[in-house]
């Protein structure tokens, strides 16, 4: 079933914090070369892999309300939450708090990725409370409902998404109880946290190989061309080397799904459930 839906405007990243992070919201882009491995195609390595070769290995969403009525109080807002991403994403890791004897890594790959939602264009009442509703996306609405949805658009739709991913739950834990605990800014309100993490075998709940035909840059720089907002796609200025991030919450039914033969999972999904390739 699904339980929300909420679609987020976002900003790809400046140049100088590419690198070997992933933006928060796509796959990371390198590297895009196979490990030094006997029996590895380097040509099919490439397009089914890369991509999906080292990504941190949890997320942490936190969906904000901002507590102002005025413009620059949601700039000065803005500004503090910005400002307090930059230095979480270059902080570097300290020892103080591990186990005895526990190395500490040279980064834990902090990325804090901030989207803006419909709301703070334009309430789901129809005020555009900053004035900001002419620069909107083009494409930045609330998603509609479809059968089976919870989704209740005046409490679920936000103003802000920030998403947190690294390669330590603590670590998303500190920065999320920062904006949580009012000291990134007392009006950032977080009405909801989701966590998740991705298995090191890259397989997802229902034992699928997860994530196999995401597009990369690996590809004809997919991503570049399909997911980040081009100066030719119609969008403000300032959407450009943005995206959109679509959010669906969705209820599996493990139990029902457990109990289906290996042939109907694996016609359900379209692949063969052990080497991820498709049927056809």
């Amino acid at each position: 079933m699904i339980d929300k839906a909420l679609p987020i405007a976002i900003r790809k990243p400046p140049p100088f914090l590419t690198g070997p992070f992933q933006p928060g919201i796509t796959d990371p882009q390198w590297p895009v070369s196979p490990p030094e491995a006997e029996g590895i195609d380097p040509q099919r390595y490439a397009v089914e892999r890369a991509g999906r070769i080292s990504p941190q290995s949890f997320v942490t969403v936190l969906a904000i309300d901002i507590a102002v009525s005025r413009r620059q109080d949601l700039a000065d807002v803005l500004r503090a939450t910005s400002d307090f991403a930059g230095r979480e994403m270059n902080r570097p890791p300290v020892k103080w708090n591990l186990p005895l004897g526990e190395e500490v890594p040279e980064t834990y790959r902090v990325t804090v990725t901030i989207g803006f939602g419909p709301s703070l264009f334009m309430t789901p009442e129809g005020n555009d409370r900053f004035q900001l509703n002419h620069a909107r996306p083009r494409w930045l609405r609330i998603m509609p409902t479809v059968p089976g949805d919870e989704f209740n658009l005046t409490t679920e739709a936000t103003d802000l998404l920030m998403v947190i991913a690294s390669d330590h739950p603590y670590v998303n834990v500190a920065i999320a109880r920062s904006v949580v605990h009012g000291y990134v800014d007392k009006r950032l309100l977080v009405q909801r946290i989701e966590q998740g993490f991705s298995r090191p075998d890259k397989r997802e709940f229902l034992r699928f190989d997860d994530g196999i035909d995401n597009i990369t840059n690996a590809n004809d720089g997919e991503l570049d061309r399909l997911v980040y907002v081009r100066p030719e796609d119609g969008e403000p200025d300032w959407c450009v080397n943005g995206s959109y991030l679509v959010w669906r919450k969705i209820r599996e039914n493990l139990p029902m799904w457990e109990g289906m033969s290996l042939p109907q999972q694996e016609g359900a999904i379209g692949r063969h459930k052990q080497t991820g390739l498709p049927l056809s």
